[in-house]
């Protein structure tokens, strides 16, 4: 009980950290919105019964980004179970940062314990998640997974920790407990903040070399061999994430990793420490770093560096974990400092993966938080008072811009990205593929002049049953009416990749990238026996093999650790699944084909929508699935009109470019397949059988296009795409 009540004490000196955070509708960060974004994406998927999309493949204005193939997915699992039980996202990305400041008060003070007395370990807590790099991970730069990257770095630790009791470390009880919560824990870093794990796993190594004390020696040298198996497992169970990357990072802008862009974020060395006691988090002309070392840090790593060498003069038994922490310190806050640019250029193949060396930041925080405790750990009420010092000095300029809680669909993450410059919801160009040539800055804007008097034979397409899967899309292949045509290159609207698969029937065809976009591309027969294309984003080879690595690392961890808790874990597996299973969207899309031609611009192959039975005030989200004929010069607009029985007035409409503005027919190329998602407000006084209808216009002439299907024209050349039945509010 006593226990408890120290871990209760541990998070309620975290709320004056999370008070701003969950007291503002959002806050502004340099990534907040990447997060948000992707976590809608992640929950879309797992609706839809993906349960690890390693593509999203609506961001980049739909044109696809493989975001979790390379980015690690845990925080976003994390956020995403907080918005099952009714969080909304914004709020879900609130609470995890939060959760993420609380969790690593724990870990960390349960570290500490293993040292020191209660008092100082909460010391060393407060000073953890106080530590400004920490807060500044939340509130300035919205780094969710490497701010969750903190509550595992404890953890890791404590399961390479001797336990304090000798009798129970004899037994070996405890530490298989211990090295069970190491790999589990460790697995959770690499699947949260790989970068963070990487610079990390060097120091965990040494530190489990040397931690144990050399009178226990067989048992010692047990405990060292086990922690580098538990190291094997965790990299195995993680094997699934990591490895894929390691092989295939070569297809994204990740391969273009080795530069020197860290340069210009090596802190100089004599002015990397903020001289304020109340910390500044805006630029300040005394300090140049970016992120700069707090005063109260700096001094008790200070004071830490003085009882070091008091212990080492009197063989303390403390002494070899407190020169880990120091040293652990010492070397972090090197690797940030431009004295430190030597060893980033020798290994700069490895480190330029890191983009900013404050990254090392996390390491010192840590560091410092246990030395703290060391330096506090014979003056309990001191180790107090030094905790509010630490609160006040670290939040009392601590002032987060609130901003409205943000959209989280579609099209406000396509205009976040066009007002930034930007695309795929990140800042820079890592998941781009290489051999997309165009300006990734100029792509939504997409106007060509020179355009490809090529026109496509006949309609090719149609849409097959049930075609509206999230990561498999499947079609009928028609005819060419043209008897010369041998095969026809189609184009989908999503960057290529080699997990891309398209099948003809049960044969596979080569898949490749065209134009500077570099669009999944094949080429079709114009005849065939098989009608049956399928397009679908598959495992690769490695992936597979890396998640058969993972299942066998995850199947021994079970066996070795088998006991009652494998039971309470299966029974939370469970309870998981059956809650992902009653959220999953199980209904199937409605789709309608409809292979009208509009002029000699393009197909209107299909038409896809998600409800054909809805009540008024709904949103209805329809997709119209065009096929280019040519490459045209003019930006003609697209409409869906909702209509009345009688189609006499238009209820709810959507016009303009396709895909919300942002593909706009100029940027079709000849051959392309292009789904254009479009959502209708249904007004509030509808009701009964409404009529769908969609087209092209001119604009500004306001002039449809003229329509043919089955040779025949459609009255006013408005196609009905469908019908839908809205019951009354």
């Amino acid at each position: 009980m006593k226990r408890a009540l120290w871990f209760a004490l541990v998070a309620l000196l975290c709320v004056p950290a999370i008070a701003p955070l969950l007291s503002l509708p959002f806050f502004s960060s340099d990534d907040g919105l990447f997060h948000l974004y992707r976590l809608a994406a992640l929950d879309d998927a797992l609706r839809h019964g993906e349960f690890y999309p390693r593509i999203f493949p609506s961001f980049a204005f739909g044109y696809g980004q493989a975001v979790l193939s390379y980015y690690g997915p845990l925080s976003y699992y994390v956020a995403e179970l907080i918005h099952w039980f009714g969080a909304n996202f914004a709020d879900a990305i609130k609470w995890t940062f939060a959760l993420g400041l609380i969790a690593s008060a724990c870990t960390l003070f349960m570290l500490a314990r293993e040292f020191v007395a209660p008092a100082p370990a909460l010391l060393a807590a407060v000073a953890y998640v106080y530590f400004p790099y920490h807060l500044a991970d939340t509130y300035q730069r919205g780094a969710l997974a490497e701010q969750l990257a903190f509550a595992f770095l404890p953890l890791v630790l404590w399961g390479v920790t001797p336990p304090s009791t000798p009798t129970s470390f004899a037994k070996g009880k405890r530490m298989t407990a211990r090295l069970l919560v190491f790999t589990l824990s460790l697995s959770a870093l690499i699947l949260t903040h790989a970068l963070t794990a990487m610079i990390f796993l060097p120091f965990v190594i040494v530190y489990a070399l040397i931690i144990y004390q050399p009178t226990i020696r067989i048992s010692s040298l047990i405990a060292r061999r086990s922690s580098l198996v538990a190291v094997v497992l965790a990299l195995g169970i993680s094997a699934f994430y990591w490895l894929p990357i390691v092989f295939q990072s070569r297809w994204v802008g990740l391969s273009a990793g080795d530069n020197d862009g860290y340069r210009a974020h090596l802190a100089p060395a004599l002015s990397f420490v903020q001289p304020s006691l109340v910390f500044q988090y805006a630029p300040s002309q005394l300090v140049s770093a970016d992120h700069p070392l707090g005063l109260p840090s700096f001094a008790m790593l200070l004071a830490a560096l003085v009882l070091a060498l008091q212990a080492w003069r009197a063989r303390a038994q403390w002494l070899t974990p407190l020169l880990l922490f120091v040293a652990l310190s010492l070397v972090s806050l090197a690797m940030t400092l431009d004295l430190s640019l030597p060893v980033w250029q020798t290994f700069q193949p490895l480190l330029a993966f890191l983009q900013y060396p404050w990254r090392f930041l996390t390491l010192a925080a840590i560091g410092i938080a246990l030395c703290a405790a060391f330096v506090f750990a014979q003056h309990a009420r001191l180790a107090l008072f030094a905790s509010l010092v630490l609160i006040v000095s670290a939040t009392l300029a601590l002032n987060p811009r609130a901003v409205p809680a943000p959209a989280s669909d579609d099209f406000a993450m396509w205009q976040n990205d066009y007002a930034h410059k930007q695309i795929g919801a990140t800042w820079t160009a890592e998941y781009m593929p290489w051999w997309v040539r165009a300006d990734r800055t100029a792509i939504p804007n997409g106007a060509r002049f020179a355009t490809a008097d090529v026109m496509q034979p006949a309609p090719v397409l149609s849409l097959g049953d049930a075609s509206g899967d999230y990561m498999q899309r499947r079609y009928h292949l028609r005819g060419s009416a043209q008897s010369e045509c041998e095969s026809l290159t189609l184009r989908f609207h999503q960057f290529y990749l080699p997990q891309w698969r398209v099948k003809l029937g049960s044969r596979s065809l080569a898949t490749f990238p065209s134009t500077d976009l570099g669009l999944l591309s094949v080429d079709v027969p114009c005849r065939s026996a098989d009608t049956s294309l399928t397009v679908e984003f598959a495992p690769s080879a490695i992936e597979q093999a890396a998640s058969l690595v993972s299942l066998v690392a995850l199947i021994i961890v079970l066996w070795l650790w088998r006991g009652r808790w494998l039971i309470a874990v299966l029974v939370a597996l469970g309870v998981i699944s059956a809650l992902a299973f009653v959220r999953m969207d199980r209904r199937a899309p409605l789709d309608v084909n409809s292979n009208t031609q509009l002029a000699d611009v393009a197909d209107l192959i299909g038409v896809r929508y998600e409800r054909d039975h809805i009540r008024a005030g709904d949103d209805l989200r329809v997709t119209l699935v065009w096929l280019a004929r040519r490459e045209v010069s003019e930006n003609f607009k697209v409409f869906v009109h909702v209509m009345d029985a009688n189609n006499a007035r238009v209820l709810a409409q959507s016009d303009g470019d396709p895909l919300g503005g942002f593909t706009p027919t100029t940027q079709w190329h000849v051959g392309e397949v292009i789904e254009d998602a479009r959502v209708l407000h249904i007004p509030d006084d509808a009701a009964g059988d409404l009529q769908l209808l969609a087209g092209m216009y001119r604009f500004p002439e306001l002039q449809n296009l003229p329509t043919w299907h089955d040779g025949s024209a459609f009255a006013d050349n408005r196609i009905p795409i469908g019908a839908i039945h809205v019951d009354a509010r």
